[in-house]
């Protein structure tokens, strides 16, 4: 039987057709495809789908005979693991001052500006370092003024 994309009228244009046989596929070959997916502006995430759509696609086929091998289930994903993500993080270098933080000059214009019910909560942030969900789960049960610790017993989210 020969097949072409024309045969499927009613998938739209944007969408990419594997005109193969399932056990035709090579590794090479699922890989230009994802080359090919990505080149046409898909999302990463569009990217995964579809390689997870052919695996299925490749595993009913050798359930039923048609395939040898599932050459999309083999495939490394282009994410970065462990020690290549820390040496990348080191490449880029610490945080610049004036840049990617406020200088000591903007933190005080900002601490001076800061009025009414925010001021507490802007300040902590600026100061101790703590995760948004941590600041957004603090009481004023959490503060400890005498002793001048803030305890962080939950986070909302």
């Amino acid at each position: 039987m020969n097949v072409t994309p024309n045969d499927f009228p009613r998938f739209p244009k944007r969408l990419t057709v594997v005109m193969e046989k399932l056990s035709d596929l090579t590794v090479p070959m699922v890989r230009a495809f994802e080359d090919k997916l990505r080149e046409e502006g898909r999302s990463p995430s569009m990217v995964k789908r579809a390689r997870s759509f052919l695996s299925m696609l490749l595993s009913d086929a050798m359930e039923r005979g048609l395939a040898t091998r599932n050459v999309a289930r083999g495939l490394s994903s282009n994410r970065k693991r462990g020690r290549e993500r820390q040496a990348e993080r080191r490449a880029k270098g610490r945080l610049k001052v004036g840049i990617d933080i406020p200088t000591l000059d903007e933190s005080r214009a900002i601490m001076a500006s800061l009025k009414g019910r925010w001021r507490p909560l802007i300040l902590v942030a600026m100061f101790c370092g703590l995760r948004s969900s941590e600041l957004r789960g603090l009481t004023w049960a959490n503060v400890d003024i005498e002793k001048r610790l803030i305890h962080v017993r939950q986070r909302a989210w």
